[in-house]
């Protein structure tokens, strides 16, 4: 309920501030809840979201594909869309040297670990440590040289896979050793399919080879940062996207506009006589697409623009294509920007208050000051009858200030339970 309140008010917000039909969506949210692309300041990538998938593509690219909603004019629909991003090597190092230093050798994959010492010679040593120039050669390295069986002086790396071709797949390599003089170099060569031992294989020199063996430095902070461009190698991204780490991209883009139709009505065409003369159709479809670096220019990577395109045909009675009209609904390059609304409260210059004199329209006297009643004369059958209502006045007139004094104590009573109520 929350993410349906938060996207009403987007989109609410988007229709104040951008005319007609063209709205940029932020689709994410304060928990990713509705894209995968999430990037901090570095620049450096991270997926939270479970409604998104990612994949990579050719170790330089990454793709998500995205399923949000998104309003129209015709109400709100669920757009599906994959978006794609390249990996930006400039930063690559940064971030592997900064997971080597977190996780040390045991916490990434042996390829990674290898690829580190391949390209700064920061390497493993036998109790799983970072080192700083460690060697440990057990074999010679695939640039040593070698008289290849006779076939003259060369690497053992170009001996082994041309001459010998241990990089076929036709054929296992295996038991690699040197002697103990160092002049010596076999190895065994089978079929992969049967197992069945070609031979052994000799590789010899003039000069004995040494062992280099070198229990290196502990890398310093300053070590690492020194050896970051060395690292911007795009091996690194499976082992990033395996342990769900950052990976520097750039903005992800759609590789083409998507498009979905959101309604289409027919009307039929009559004259002023109500002769049916043709039928017009109308057909919209809502779009989305890559803003434009001026309407982007935070590079937010999950800012989308969507429009509407509306088109009308209209057709004469034979079917046949009469006129066409296409309408993109919408300021195509103007950038939402946050409304800011001030509310003065208490912000009102005084004004006096007109004055006038309201005429009494009543008085009294305390305890009253009525007149008694007229005598009366009633004419009956047996003569007349006169009637006073003077003793009646008397007792009134004395019975007033109780009467009086009685009311302004129940009103006393009713005022005093009415505060104690509140």
């Amino acid at each position: 309920m929350d993410t349906l309140i938060k996207i009403i008010i987007i989109s609410l917000l988007h229709l104040i501030v951008t005319p007609a039909n063209a709205i940029f969506v932020d689709i994410s949210d304060a928990n990713g809840a509705l894209s995968g692309w999430i990037k901090n300041a570095d620049g450096n990538y991270s997926q939270v979201s479970t409604n998104s998938t990612r994949s990579l593509v050719n170790n330089t690219t990454l793709s998500v594909a995205e399923k949000f909603p998104i309003q129209t004019t015709k109400g709100i629909f669920q757009a599906d869309i994959t978006r794609t991003a390249s990996v930006d090597l400039a930063r690559m190092g940064k971030t592997v040297a900064s997971i080597a230093v977190a996780s040390g050798p045991v916490g990434m994959t042996l390829t990674a670990v290898s690829l580190i010492c391949e390209l700064t010679n920061i390497c493993k040593n036998a109790l799983d440590e970072w080192r700083l120039g460690y060697v440990n050669e057990t074999l010679p390295s695939g640039s040593t040289i070698w008289n290849c069986s006779g076939f003259g002086n060369m690497t053992l790396s170009a001996c082994k896979q041309n001459i010998h071709q241990c990089n076929d797949p036709t054929y296992v390599c295996y038991d690699d050793s040197v002697s103990s003089d160092g002049l010596t170099y076999t190895f065994y060569k089978k079929y992969s399919s049967s197992n069945q031992v070609i031979g052994v294989s000799y590789l010899t020199r003039s000069t004995a080879w040494v062992p280099n063996n070198n229990s290196g430095t502990v890398p310093t902070a300053s070590d690492w940062t020194s050896k970051e461009q060395l690292l911007n190698d795009p091996r690194f991204t499976p082992e990033l996207i395996a342990k769900d780490q950052p990976v520097p991209i750039g903005i992800p883009s759609l590789p083409s506009v998507w498009k979905a139709p959101i309604d289409k009505t027919t009307t039929t065409l009559k004259d002023g006589s109500g002769n049916v003369t043709g039928t017009e159709e109308s057909t919209t479809d809502a779009e989305i697409s890559n803003p434009t670096s001026q309407e982007n220019p935070t590079n937010n990577p999950n800012l989308v623009k969507v429009t509407e395109t509306t088109v009308k045909n209209t057709y004469n009675i034979n079917n046949q294509l009469t006129s066409s009209t296409t309408i993109t609904t919408g300021n195509q390059n103007q950038q939402p920007q946050p409304q800011g609304f001030e509310i003065d409260i208490d912000n009102m210059t005084d004004q006096p208050l007109e004055e006038r004199a309201i005429p009494g329209t009543f008085s009294y006297t305390s305890w009253g000051s009525g007149s008694c009643p007229a005598d009366r004369s009633v004419n009956y059958h047996y003569g007349t009858l006169n009637l006073t209502f003077q003793p009646a006045c008397d007792a009134a007139v004395m019975a007033n200030p109780v009467i009086i004094a009685i009311a302004g104590l129940a009103a006393m009573f009713i005022i005093s339970g009415a505060l104690r109520n509140d």
